[in-house]
């Protein structure tokens, strides 16, 4: 009896008006865990009378010793609440996962949205980003091409994404992709995402992949990309 008592405890004070909790996922041994926080605030200008925050995101353990992991942490932090309501009067959720992590670099992928008091209809965002874990930077991938392979790389994944966004039932509705929007890393590779920045084409996402063994012949041979396998 006890036992389930205790259980309900966070979870009871979390549905209390201007709560705030944080709890972590842990796993024995981890070089990472997720870190989640949940809000909420009372409103009566909400349809159920409170407006309710949902962040969670990974973040490195044991960084002691490692001040690019700190780095790192911090920036995806900051990442969480970039954008916001006021006072959170408004309904908020992020979340990120590591897409892949090897000695070198961590690539994490994310989606955020919101819904502030007073705007007709949500807005968010998805993204990715690829930290150095020796540096903790941010990895722009067109620094990690050959120069004279910058132009050609390109070219190709946009043909490959505007083919993709062929597919949709309603493509007449989107326009033509001009770059990727983002990329992160996965266990065979490298994914290019496109989306549309407008929300009334929300709809025109497209996304190609391209595997390690064809990424190489585009990669600098001191690229961080290239030292260590992808498929690691």
């Amino acid at each position: 009896m006890y036992r389930y008592f205790f259980l309900l405890i966070p979870l009871l004070s979390a549905c209390e008006p201007n709560a705030e909790t944080t709890s972590t996922d842990k796993k024995a041994g981890a070089l990472h865990e997720q870190k989640i926080i949940s809000r909420t605030v009372q409103d009566e200008m909400s349809p159920l009378g409170l407006w309710e925050t949902h962040i969670e995101y990974p973040i490195f353990t044991n960084t002691s010793k490692s001040a690019a992991l700190t780095e790192i942490n911090n920036d995806i932090s900051l990442m969480t609440e970039k954008y916001h309501c006021d006072n959170d009067k408004g309904e908020k959720q992020f979340t990120a996962s590591i897409t892949f992590l090897n000695d070198s670099v961590v690539s994490i992928q994310f989606a955020d949205t919101w819904l502030c008091e007073g705007m007709p209809h949500p807005d968010g965002r998805l993204g990715a980003i690829t930290y150095s874990i020796q540096t903790g930077k941010s990895i722009t991938l067109m620094d990690e091409l050959v120069d004279s392979k910058r132009k050609d790389f390109s070219q190709k994944i946009i043909a490959q994404l505007n083919q993709a966004l062929k597919t949709k039932a309603d493509n007449n509705t989107c326009a033509q992709a001009l770059n990727w929007s983002y990329f992160y890393l996965t266990k065979t590779g490298i994914a290019f995402v496109y989306t549309a920045d407008d929300y009334s084409e929300s709809h025109c996402t497209s996304e190609v992949q391209i595997y390690t063994e064809d990424m190489q012949q585009y990669l600098n041979k001191d690229s961080i990309l290239s030292r260590q396998p992808l498929n690691k």
